[in-house]
């Protein structure tokens, strides 16, 4: 299969390779061989850089054997402020899944009820979601406490 990309889409291959393989390998704390096929890929894509005109975005470091997006590219394409933002969504969505689900169950356990759908739950949890989503976002996290016991 062969695929001509135009200058501006091969700019934007670029912002979803590197946000797609910053995400598998952000928390790695180890080289996995599962996440080498994605690492090649990326190489793949990163080492046309320069003949598809964004060889001011990746460069070859000939001490890493290995194309690297460059400094300029991490600093001033707002790659990472969209990894911000992704980030900060993702905690408050975590955080009100989590509570949610948590109060989900204590309910069904004081009830004496057995969750068995992903209906019985939603019933359960929606309610916990709402009151969690409106406090976070009218305080943040000022009235959030962990209680001693």
């Amino acid at each position: 299969m062969k695929m001509n990309f135009s200058k501006k889409e091969y700019r934007l291959l670029l912002d979803l390779i590197y946000l797609g393989y910053w995400m598998i390998q952000a928390h790695e704390t180890k080289p996995s061989d599962e996440n080498e096929k994605y690492e090649m890929l990326t190489q793949k894509i990163y080492s046309v850089a320069k003949e598809m005109g964004c060889g001011d975005l990746v460069e070859s470091s000939k001490r890493l054997n290995e194309y690297c997006t460059t400094r300029a590219y991490e600093e001033e394409s707002g790659i990472h402020d969209v990894i911000n933002q992704y980030n900060v969504d993702t905690f408050w969505d975590e955080l009100v899944d989590r509570l949610a689900e948590r109060d989900a169950r204590i309910d069904a356990k004081a009830a004496n009820i057995e969750i068995k759908s992903a209906e019985q739950y939603w019933e359960l949890s929606i309610p916990h979601e709402s009151k969690y989503a409106e406090e976070f976002e009218k305080n943040g996290l000022s009235n959030l406490y962990i209680r001693e016991t």
